[in-house]
């Protein structure tokens, strides 16, 4: 019952003793000194541990401060060496680049001076090129004239057979002379020489090697040119042909037209060609034309006068043969 159970945890208690103060003072006296003797050794490790720890923060704050300036003393003489090391490579370099631009410099006004030179050189050198180019071609010219002056008094005869001359050319040629009367009986030929053009002998059906013939008296030459032109010379029924002895350069000024002469020929329009001359005789008049050569494209020759419709008409008839 829960009356009964109060009862007898009553009557289980211990009966207290009275309070007494003394001794209460007593005994917590006596745990103080017991708890303060405890705590004090605990207390003095505890201060020699953070003596101990300042200590050692000390020296190893010391010791970093050491080890730091040691590091900037090191630092600072090794950046001083390698500052030093670079100034005098840097030093060494610009001298070296400074020497050689001013090695440079001089070779470039060394070659300045050469190129002046050079210039002054070219262009005295192409002056004197020049007037020797001109000269050149004025002392041509006058040689060409001087072989045409030579061979004035010669006269050329084309279509002569190869081997029909003989033994002997010249009096070939006086026979034909007399024969086909381009000269008088009583008349001397005074052929001085007489031959084939020089070069190697052409073949069966190659065209036969033109006869030089040369007389003393330019008369006699030109009595013979005038009347074998109003005649037609044949032997073995081929045409023969008569003119002058011309220069190499001549010949190739001449060839020139050679196309439109033949088509003068075909139109049956009379025509002459003195030396590098075209005369054509048209029904309004005579009309004279210098050619000269021409190595451009084009026509082989120009026109140096001035060109009628004629010429013209006549050229792009040529122009048409051609083309075939």
């Amino acid at each position: 019952m829960p009356g009964g159970g109060k009862n007898k945890a009553k009557k289980r208690r211990e009966p207290k003793e009275p309070f007494n103060s003394e001794d209460h003072d007593e005994g917590h006296a006596n745990t103080d000194e017991e708890d303060g003797d405890s705590e004090a050794p605990e207390l003095e490790s505890l201060h020699e541990g953070i003596k101990s720890i300042s200590r050692q923060i000390t020296d190893l704050r010391t010791e970093l401060k050491t080890d730091l300036a040691t590091f900037k003393d090191d630092l600072r003489r090794e950046l001083k060496a390698d500052l030093n090391t670079f100034r005098d490579d840097m030093n060494q370099q610009l001298t070296a680049s400074k020497l050689a631009i001013q090695e440079h410099g001089r070779k470039l006004e060394e070659a300045e001076t050469r190129v002046a030179g050079i210039e002054c050189w070219s262009a005295a050198a192409y002056g004197a090129l020049k007037q020797s180019l001109k000269e050149q071609k004025k002392l041509a010219e006058k040689l060409d004239d001087l072989e045409s002056r030579s061979r004035r008094n010669n006269l050329r005869i084309y279509g002569v057979p190869e081997g029909e001359e003989g033994s002997s050319v010249i009096n070939f040629v006086e026979k034909l002379l007399r024969t086909e009367k381009l000269i008088s009986e009583d008349m001397d030929t005074q052929i001085q020489r007489a031959h084939r053009s020089l070069g190697p002998k052409p073949g069966v059906d190659a065209a036969p090697r033109s006869i030089v013939v040369c007389f003393l008296q330019f008369k006699t030459k030109e009595t013979v040119l005038r009347n074998a032109w109003q005649k037609k010379i044949l032997i073995r029924d081929k045409p023969l042909g008569f003119d002058h002895d011309y220069t190499a350069a001549v010949v190739q000024q001449r060839r020139a037209y050679k196309d439109v002469k033949s088509a003068l020929k075909q139109k049956g329009i009379r025509f002459q060609s003195p030396f590098t001359k075209l005369r054509i005789h048209w029904d309004s008049g005579l009309r004279c034309t210098r050619v000269r050569w021409k190595r451009r494209g084009g026509w082989p020759f120009r026109i140096r006068s001035s060109c009628s419709e004629k010429v013209v008409m006549l050229l792009g008839l040529v122009q048409r043969m051609r083309n075939g």
